[in-house]
C-alpha cells in the first residue's frame, strides 16, 4: 500500500540509510534532522519480522577461571617467576652482664648469645626452659653461677650449650655456698672446662652429653651432695674432685669414652680425687671405662686423704691386668694414700648407662 506525506519527519537511520532497531552506531542527530527535510514519496511494504522462539529458560555457563597473564621479563619474552617469601629467622637474644631477679630464657627467644659472662646474683634464679640453645664465641666464662642455674631439658628437647671452643661453661665465685648449678638433659659442646677452678657450691649433673670439651671439671669443697648421674663424656675431659664434711660425690652410670686429645699428663683421667676429709666419700659405679683410654681413676700424690670407692664397674675387658693399668693409686705412686678398691666388676654395662 502506498501513502502519500506532505508532512516533514524526523527519523533516525543507520549509516546505510536503512533504519535500524538493532542497537548498531545512530547518525548523529544533526545528520537526522537534515534528511528529515526532505519529503518521503513512499513507505515500501516490509514483510512481517520472523518470530523468534524463546527459550523457557536461562542457563548460565560456568564462570571460567580468569586467565592470568605471564609476567614477562622485558625485552627478554622469558617467564619471570616470583621469588618464594624470606623465611622466618629465628629469634636471637644477646645476653651479659648481672641477672639480678629471677629470670626465664625461652625457647621462643633461643638462641642466647653471650657477648660477655652471665653472673647471677646470689638469690636470684635463671631459669633456662626446654629447647633452648646458649652460645659463646668470645673467650671467657659463659655463666658466674651466685645464686642457682636451673637448666632442664627433655630427651627430646635437650638444651645445648655451645662455648665456641674457646669458653669455660659454668663458675661459681669462691667460698658462695649459696650457688647452684643444676643441670638435665643437656648437651654441652666445645669449650674449655664445665666447671673451672671454683670452690663451694651445689653441682648436679644428670642425662646429659658431654663432647669437645678439653679441661677437666672442678667439684672442690661443695657444700651438699654432688650427683654426676646417666651422662655421657665423649672426647672430654674427666673430674677432678676435693671434698670436706659429709658430703657424698656420686659418679654413677655415666659412659667415658675417648679422653680430649688435647688434655695436659696431669690431666690425663677420667677421675682424680685430691682429698676426701672427715666422712665425705667419692661413689664411682656403674660406669663404663675403656682399656683404650688409659688412666680412669686416680688418687692425687701427697695427699693423705685421696680416696675413691669404685666397686661396680664395666671396664670394657674382664683382663685384671689391663683393668688395673686403668687404675693409679699407691700401686704406682708411693707418695698416694691408699689404693682404689675396684672388685667386684661388672660382666657387661650397667643397663642405666648410656652405651
Amino acid at each position: 500500500m502506498l501513502v502519500g506525506v506532505s508532512v516533514p519527519v524526523m527519523l533516525s537511520f543507520s549509516s546505510s540509510g536503512e533504519g535500524d532497531d538493532s542497537g548498531e552506531e545512530v547518525v548523529p542527530m544533526q545528520e537526522a534532522s537534515a534528511n528529515a527535510e526532505q519529503p518521503v514519496a513512499e513507505l515500501i511494504d516490509q514483510p512481517e519480522p520472523a518470530e523468534v522462539d524463546t527459550p523457557s529458560a536461562i542457563v548460565e555457563e560456568e564462570p571460567q577461571e580468569p586467565i592470568v597473564p605471564e609476567l614477562l621479563s622485558p625485552g627478554t619474552g622469558e617467564a619471570v617467576l616470583e621469588d618464594d617469601p624470606e623465611p622466618q629467622l629465628p629469634a636471637e637474644t644477646e645476653v651479659s652482664g648481672w641477672i639480678i631477679e629471677d629470670t626465664t630464657w625461652t625457647a621462643k627467644n633461643s638462641p642466647y648469645i653471650v657477648t660477655d659472662v652471665v653472673r647471677i646474683k646470689s638469690g636470684v634464679t635463671l631459669k633456662i626452659e626446654a629447647g633452648v640453645t646458649v652460645t659463646r664465641e668470645s673467650e671467657g666464662d659463659m655463666f658466674l653461677v651466685g645464686g642457682v642455674l636451673q637448666a632442664h631439658g627433655t630427651a627430646a628437647n635437650p638444651i645445648i650449650f655451645d662455648g665456641g671452643g674457646n669458653s669455660s661453661f659454668f663458675t661459681a665465685p669462691d667460698f658462695a655456698a649459696d650457688s647452684s648449678t643444676d643441670l638435665d638433659y643437656c648437651r654441652i659442646m666445645n669449650g674449655l672446662s664445665l666447671r673451672p677452678l671454683t670452690q663451694l657450691g651445689a653441682f648436679k649433673l644428670k642425662h646429659s652429653r658431654i663432647t669437645n670439651v678439653s679441661a677437666p671439671a672442678c667439684l672442690w669443697f661443695p657444700e651438699r651432695d654432688v650427683h654426676i648421674e646417666y651422662n655421657a663424656f665423649i672426647n672430654a675431659a674427666g673430674l677432678s674432685v676435693l671434698s670436706a664434711q659429709d658430703t657424698k660425690i656420686y659418679i654413677q652410670n655415666n659412659l667415658f669414652e675417648g679422653k680430649h686429645s688435647g688434655l695436659s699428663e696431669d690431666a690425663d683421667y677420667w677421675i682424680q680425687n685430691r682429698g676426701s676429709f672427715n666422712q665425705s666419700e667419692t661413689i664411682v659405679k656403674n660406669n663404663s671405662f675403656s682399656p683404650n683410654d688409659g688412666v680412669a681413676l686416680k688418687l692425687l700424690g701427697g695427699h693423705e686423704t685421696a680416696a675413691i670407692t669404685a666397686t661396680d664397674n664395666y671396664w670394657g675387658t674382664q683382663d685384671d691386668n689391663l683393668i688395673s693399668g686403668m687404675i693409679y693409686d699407691k700401686t704406682d705412686d708411693d707418695t698416694c694414700a691408699g689404693y682404689i678398691n675396684y672388685v667386684p666388676i661388672l660382666a657387661e654395662p650397667h643397663p642405666d648407662t648410656p652405651g
